[in-house]
């Protein structure tokens, strides 16, 4: 994948954490945990996958929150989901 496109969806991803989770965008690293590190909820990470899909135009299946750990875990799923499209 394009480093330039790959580093556009890993700014996408860092910035609706952000968002939702009121944590400072330069508080939030690749290798950040969502629940211990950003301290987010189920509720959150309904919130986190509905806004991700309308960013990037796609369906992202509820089960992918059981597979996610880290932010880099949603960027690597973004990446190869785009890769698809």
């Amino acid at each position: 994948m394009d480093a330039k496109l790959e580093k556009t969806i890993e700014e996408k991803v860092k910035q609706t954490l952000a968002d939702v989770l009121d944590v400072k965008i330069d508080k939030i690293k690749k290798t950040s945990t969502l629940l211990e590190d950003l301290g987010a909820d189920s509720f959150n990470a309904i919130e986190i996958l509905y806004v991700l899909e309308q960013k990037f135009k796609l369906d992202i299946p509820k089960t992918v929150l059981l597979k996610v750990n880290k932010v880099q875990d949603i960027v690597v799923y973004l990446e190869k989901r785009l890769e698809k499209k």
